[in-house]
């Protein structure tokens, strides 16, 4: 055996434990899923911060669940193929792998975190809406992207079904490296936009609700479930892998499945906990501002449109954390 030869075995080799192991760890962050969906199922039916059930939210928790299982059970039965039904093929199980890259539970695993990625990209977007107080301006280019980034994942998923598709094929990279690329950097934009208005209206927060409030709505925590800056920052690892044809990615991509489906879960799980950002406080915070500025002008000799005050039953209501919803 020539050093070629032994090359090509060591690689074959890297790729199968990677596949294996990959598996095995989407199977475990499938664990975790369980559990997340379990804890804001809970929380969704006891509606602490709403006071009634919201099945909006009960259907996007059972929507993620199911297309969670979705992934994990095409991985675990394109693994089976592989590794057990196939394993005597002629050029071992890679050479399958390769050869049927195509085959219908791969495609359908892809499928099922493309629509996953799809409607929890709509959930930041959402989030990033009422942060913002449902400021159109500021949604236009994070629509434009999530847009871009679904019409790639469509004709992605169409080309990995193709036959002799493969995963690092000329046409992977034409649409699929795009698709990562854009679906990241809207999580990054998101996540850049929501820790950065947290930030900017943390001195409110203080002055209204005091800080015991503004740590809760401005932790660490807070902002990395917010914005899912988990997502984003397992999918740069994922599209650096792509680029640069590693196997990690085999490791990788089965983790972020799940994790693309439990971080709207704990964005859910946070509201109906009454420990996320909401209209409401966006609302009390602007009216505050606009009250404290009418009193200023008013002390300084000058007539200014808007609320003299903020009144006390307004804010004590706001304030009431178990009252508030959408």
């Amino acid at each position: 055996m020539n050093s070629t030869q032994v090359a090509e075995s060591a690689a074959d080799l890297w790729t199968e434990r990677s596949n294996f192991a990959g598996i095995a760890m989407g199977a475990l962050a499938y664990g975790l899923h369980l559990a997340v969906f379990s804890i804001s199922l809970f929380y969704v039916f006891k509606a602490p911060a709403l006071g009634k059930t919201s099945w909006l939210f009960a259907i996007l928790l059972f929507a993620f669940l199911g297309l969670g299982t979705i992934q994990v059970a095409a991985q675990v039965k394109f693994g089976e193929l592989v590794w057990i039904d196939y394993r005597n093929f002629p050029g071992g199980p890679v050479a399958w792998y390769h050869g049927h890259y195509n085959n219908i539970y791969n495609t359908l695993e892809f499928g099922g975190f493309i629509s996953a990625n799809f409607l929890a990209d709509a959930v930041l977007l959402y989030r990033m809406f009422v942060v913002w107080d449902r400021n159109l301006l500021v949604m236009i280019i994070p629509i434009l992207a999530f847009t871009a980034s679904t019409s790639l994942s469509i004709v992605s998923a169409f080309e990995a079904a193709q036959p002799h598709s493969s995963k690092w094929s000329h046409a992977s990279f034409e649409f699929e490296l795009p698709y990562w690329a854009l679906t990241v950097s809207l999580n990054l934009l998101i996540t850049v936009a929501v820790v950065y208005r947290l930030l900017t209206m943390r001195r409110a927060v203080i002055s209204i609700f005091g800080a015991d409030h503004a740590t809760m709505y401005t932790s660490i925590i807070s902002m990395v479930v917010e914005s899912a800056a988990i997502y984003a920052t397992t999918g740069i690892v994922c599209i650096v892998a792509f680029a640069t044809k590693s196997n990690i990615l085999n490791f990788l991509q089965p983790i972020l499945g799940q994790v693309v489906c439990i971080c709207p879960e704990l964005i859910i799980l946070r509201v109906h906990n009454g420990r996320a950002w909401t209209t409401h406080i966006t609302r009390t915070v602007n009216a505050h501002r606009l009250g404290t500025q009418s009193v200023e002008a008013s002390e300084n000799g000058r007539s200014t449109p808007g609320p003299m005050v903020v009144s006390s039953g307004f804010v004590g209501g706001i304030l009431d954390l178990k009252a508030y919803g959408y």
